[in-house]
């Protein structure tokens, strides 16, 4: 009898690890999620429309899966939401770089265009 309360005890506490670290897990991808929101907003890049799709898609399985008690699955779920996150941090870099290169282009030509005109103001002179 008490081996099967201290089975059944162990079993209890299994559970609940395993929530808390479903838990965490599904907390942590949402604050990735949030930071990569932050990140672009901060540096003026905008993120294609469907870009936390698949994101979106996980961490939505990950809180059915949650709800449903599997806990086990919704940790996994969650890191790989997180992971989808991450993925596009890299694509929000990306764009990120491309965005200041054009700039700096911009202020080339510009600077170019500015060049141009005081020279041939120096010519008419």
């Amino acid at each position: 009898m008490e081996e099967e309360l201290e089975a059944e005890e162990e079993k209890i506490e299994e559970e609940m690890e395993a929530e808390h670290k479903a838990e965490k897990a599904i907390r942590e991808a949402e604050e990735e999620k949030q930071e990569i929101i932050d990140e672009a907003t901060e540096e003026g890049v905008t993120l294609p429309s469907n870009a936390f799709a698949k994101f979106d898609n996980l961490f939505s399985q990950a809180q059915a899966a949650f709800d449903a008690e599997n806990f086990r699955e919704a940790r996994q779920l969650a890191k790989q939401a997180e992971d989808a996150a991450e993925e596009l941090e890299e694509i929000a870099e990306d764009l990120e770089e491309e965005m200041e290169q054009r700039e700096e282009a911009e202020d080339e030509r510009e600077d170019e265009e500015e060049d141009e005109k005081e020279e041939d103001e120096d010519n008419e002179s």
